[in-house]
């Protein structure tokens, strides 16, 4: 679906995987979407990527277009988002593009990217048709000062038995200090039947 620019047209990221459901009709026919965003630069950062969303029907007409703007993309890093588009029609295709970034938001990257590790992730009844995604999340390496946020945010990417993926949910939380965890749950009402589920960590 194309690739993410600089001002002076170099490629910066690319989608690399995506996919989506649609929510019920009670639940406003919400597009619940993930993808993978992977930079393609070896020695830049790129500040506040964004992706649009497009909507369309059965004849190609445009139904909805949305932006979703992340953090920080460090280079050569992919990372897993999920949220959600559209509301109250039902596309018969869904596209994810990357846009393109302005040259201040690409800087020059020498420090160790942020990384994080998640573990135990398991699905737990809420009780209102709905299932908390749990488990904890480490910081491996922290974040350089220049990009640190308060907080992260734990993105779960729903696959079917084929390994592709099918939805997921973002929730928030505190970022822990270096070597240090703290639990997440990350709520998702009435998801779609799935074969497994992984769960992933980037700055916020």
């Amino acid at each position: 679906a194309g690739q993410g620019a600089n001002e002076s047209g170099d490629a910066m990221f690319e989608v690399v995987e995506s996919g989506w459901t649609i929510s019920s009709q009670e639940s406003g026919n919400y597009v619940h979407y993930a993808l993978a965003l992977r930079s393609l630069s070896d020695e830049e950062a790129v500040r506040y990527p964004k992706v649009r969303i497009t909507g369309r029907d059965e004849n190609g007409d445009l139904l909805f277009s949305d932006e979703q703007t992340l953090n920080v993309l460090y280079p050569g890093q992919t990372v897993y988002f999920a949220s959600l588009a559209g509301g109250n029609v039902v596309p018969d295709t869904v596209e994810f593009a990357p846009c393109a970034s302005e040259d201040y938001n690409v800087t020059p990257f020498e420090g160790k990217a942020s990384r994080f590790t998640v573990e135990g992730v398991s699905a737990v009844p809420d009780g209102l048709s709905g299932v908390n995604f749990v488990g904890e999340v480490k910081t491996d390496i922290a974040p350089e000062s220049s990009v640190v946020m308060s907080g992260l945010a734990v993105t779960v990417v729903l696959r079917d038995e084929n390994g592709d993926i099918i939805s997921g949910a973002t929730s928030f939380v505190d970022l822990p200090a270096q070597g240090e965890s703290v639990p997440f749950e990350v709520n998702y009402y009435d998801p779609p039947e799935y074969g497994t589920v992984e769960a992933y960590a980037q700055v916020w």
